[in-house]
């Protein structure tokens, strides 16, 4: 649940404030160490600022603030505090976020609602907070770019992961729909990382709640699950999260060269996995297209051609 991060990359001959939640370690550290090296001011943001320490203090690029992303009154403090030292808010990069795995059955209401205050609450608050700064605050036209770190499991689902996939893939949703409510003129892009495995503390910090007996047997599918999560040998498959950051960085740096993806799914892994799911849907649509199209009607395809004319 750690706060928020704000990096600067260079576009053009301008040094660009960005913003990154959850700094205190992993991908959110690195990104931060990765934006400061190269000569970019970074906010960075925790909920307990002194895991911050691997960033100078006395450094006037760094400013280093406390952030719980499911408070949202300090989300505000934050937002108005790097705006009023850099002036202006351009790449928010929402990187909080932890895994609540186990047997589903069985996994407490109340870990399951703090699974979704932090994957999704906490991002959807700094999304908004930060909206009316690129429209209104940074320099018309300028807008900014918006990354949401989701995960693989944003689009592809695995055994034991119910509560957290189902955060991921609100996250993915929100984010999609509302990259289709932005007036072009605002220039205000959004990115969806899908991170495959990253070679973090993530899966030590996970909430493993106690197994429901029924789901011990070798026959379920999370018992697969935990043991290759448990296998150091797998982590050597693992992307390296100083690389991960590199390629964020230079995304964000090219955001008005290139056009940024919706979605990208970051590793081998992730790319191989979302490839598969999407060949499996559509064959699966294929299949059933006759079914579908028996409930419709002549005039169903107006409402065809409405939805594929809106979907962008």
């Amino acid at each position: 649940m750690s706060g928020l991060v704000s990096i600067s990359p260079l576009f053009s001959v301008s040094v660009l404030k960005d913003s990154v939640t959850g700094c205190s370690s992993g991908l959110g550290k690195a990104l931060a160490k990765h934006a400061y090296e190269a000569g970019c001011p970074v906010v960075a943001t925790a909920r307990r600022p002194e895991t911050l320490s691997y960033l100078p203090d006395d450094d006037e690029n760094v400013l280093k603030l406390g952030l719980d992303v499911t408070a949202a009154e300090q989300i505000d403090h934050v937002m108005k505090t790097a705006v009023d030292r850099y002036g202006r808010l351009d790449v928010i990069v929402n990187n909080a976020a932890y895994g609540l795995t186990g047997d589903t059955e069985v996994i407490p209401d109340a870990d399951a609602r703090a699974q979704f205050e932090t994957n999704f609450w906490g991002p959807v608050n700094v999304t908004k907070a930060a909206l009316p700064i690129m429209r209104e605050v940074n320099a018309p036209g300028k807008g900014g770019l918006i990354m949401q770190i989701s995960s693989v499991g944003g689009r592809v689902c695995f055994p034991g992961g119910a509560l957290y996939h189902a955060s991921k893939f609100a996250l993915e949703g929100f984010t999609d729909t509302v990259a289709k409510e932005m007036h072009p003129d605002w220039n205000i892009k959004f990115t969806i990382i899908e991170l495959g495995a990253v070679l973090t503390n993530f899966v030590q910090n996970m909430t493993l709640p106690p197994r429901h007996p029924a789901y011990e047997d070798p026959a379920c599918g999370y018992n697969k699950i935990k043991a290759y999560m448990a296998s150091l040998e797998n982590t050597a498959q693992w992307s390296d999260p100083a690389v991960c950051a590199r390629v964020l960085h230079e995304l964000a740096s090219n955001r008005n060269e290139t056009k940024p993806p919706l979605r990208l799914a970051l590793g081998a892994d992730a790319w191989a996995a979302v490839k598969a799911e999407l060949e499996g849907i559509t064959k699966e649509n294929e299949e059933w297209k006759s079914v579908a199209e028996s409930t419709s009607h002549e005039e169903n395809e107006k409402a065809r051609e409405f939805l594929l004319d809106h979907r962008q």
